[in-house]
């Protein structure tokens, strides 16, 4: 009796120990089936299209492993931006308009003279030093608060917009429409700087896109590690409003790109 009263209790233990298992087993596989039906929705790119993404992520390729490089990680500032810096981004912009035309106009002022009179007859000018590139303009403001992110958004993925502002691929969609608005940053190697802590995310986290216009809330429903030749992640959506984030991983040494995919609920 002894016995048969041990093995129930062993048995009973196996499927208390087992029926969470199976849970999660089942859980797992539901949400791969979802995500599998969600990639579905997503459009292949025809010949120019994916031209286009593989331009782009081979600029990126180069930008992160720039700044990659401890030496360079100085040179990766993110700029101070709130709200209100949205409305003043597309202040009066008709002075950047340089007039490169001599301002002297006496006569003779377009002779050439050798350069052996110039020598002799006038000191040399000093050359004006190259005016410093402006810093890119704010077109959103991306938050994230479970990580503390709180980042302007400029045009473009170019070299000098990834030092200052998390850049939006300009060929992707426009947030909180149908397709797939991707963003690119660098992952800096000073904690909670740029997407460092971006690999914190998880399933149900939201990611706010704050414009002039609106406020939009995505919702996180994957994550993944990529190779960087891989431009799929850039394919827009069919059906949803997505967004996603990429980065590098891990952080120092990046070999693959961390990305983040979220959605605006319907």
């Amino acid at each position: 009796m002894r016995r048969v009263i041990s093995l129930l209790l062993i048995i009973t233990g196996v499927v208390l120990i087992a029926l969470p298992l199976i849970g999660k087993y089942r859980t797992h596989r539901l949400q791969e089936t979802m995500l599998e039906e969600f990639y579905s929705d997503f459009q292949p790119q025809n010949e120019e299209e994916l031209d286009i993404s593989r331009q782009n992520n081979m600029v990126l390729n180069d930008i992160f492993s720039w700044g990659d490089k401890n030496e360079n990680q100085e040179s990766i500032n993110p700029i101070e931006v709130n709200e209100q810096a949205l409305n003043d981004s597309d202040a009066d912009t008709e002075d950047t308009n340089v007039d490169d035309t001599d301002s002297n106009t006496n006569d003779g002022s377009n002779d050439i003279t050798p350069e052996s009179d110039v020598e002799n007859t006038e000191p040399e000018k000093k050359k004006d030093k190259p005016k410093p590139k402006p810093k890119p303009k704010a077109i959103a403001i991306i938050k994230i608060d479970k990580i503390g992110v709180h980042l302007p958004i400029a045009n473009g993925i170019d070299h000098e917009t990834l030092k200052y502002a998390i850049g939006h691929m300009p060929e992707s969609g426009k947030f909180g429409e149908i397709g797939n608005s991707v963003l690119a940053g660098h992952r800096s190697h000073t904690y909670g700087v740029f997407f460092n802590r971006l690999n914190e995310l998880e399933q149900g986290d939201k990611i706010n896109i704050v414009t002039k216009e609106k406020e939009f809330i995505y919702t996180v429903y994957d994550k993944k590690i990529v190779e960087p030749d891989d431009v799929s992640v850039m394919r827009g959506s069919s059906k949803s409003k997505v967004i996603t984030l990429i980065t590098c991983d891990p952080v120092i040494g990046a070999t693959h790109r961390l990305i983040i995919h979220g959605m605006i609920d319907n």
